[in-house]
């Protein structure tokens, strides 16, 4: 199976864009996560469709990529098992360059450190490779996985969200976390 060649990559893991030999993988991830992920994600309808929600999602990350959107997997190296995504949405330029930071990592991969260097990749790709200045990530105040991740990786909680984004029908309330490209030079040394 061919797979893209890694935008970023250190130690263990890669992040690179995903290629339409990799939706087997990212299915099965997907369906034996499902009950992990469901409390952080929005339900996906298929688009009205009679696609299942899980394959939408990955053909949008295939077919959707844009200069506002960059979708990536997580890949460890070494048996080139995917992990996860990470997300750089709502890429913004001009006065702003700033985006907006999303990721999930697969049940079984989970508490491994996996997500930890992913993110750290994907901030060396915000900062260095797309010079951007700032990256938020907005996270329910349960989600304390997500909430320690952000911290060690240098994001500050700014501010709270009232009923921002709608998880299982219901509008859930989000901190707002982000770090700019000075605050993570700063921990880089």
């Amino acid at each position: 199976m061919a797979h893209s060649e890694p935008i970023r990559s250190r130690g263990r893991l890669c992040i690179r864009h995903a290629s339409p030999g990799d939706e087997a993988s990212f299915m099965a991830l997907r369906r034996s996560s499902t009950d992990f992920l469901a409390p952080w994600e929005p339900i996906r309808d298929g688009d009205g469709h009679e696609v299942p929600p899980d394959l939408v999602l990955f053909r949008n990350m295939v077919e959707f990529e844009s200069s506002q959107r960059i979708p990536m997997l997580l890949e460890r190296l070494d048996d080139r098992v995917i992990l996860g995504a990470i997300n750089i949405n709502e890429i913004s330029r001009g006065f702003f360059q700033n985006c907006a930071l999303g990721w999930w990592v697969g049940k079984q991969h989970a508490r491994n450190g996996y997500m930890k260097e992913g993110l750290e990749l994907a901030l060396e790709h915000v900062f260095l490779d797309l010079d951007l200045h700032r990256a938020e990530a907005n996270i329910q105040p349960e989600n304390i996985a997500s909430r320690a991740l952000a911290c060690g990786a240098g994001l500050k909680q700014e501010g709270f969200s009232e009923s921002f984004l709608k998880i299982h029908g219901q509008w859930s309330d989000h901190e707002r976390w982000a770090i700019t490209s000075e605050l993570w030079n700063e921990t880089r040394t």
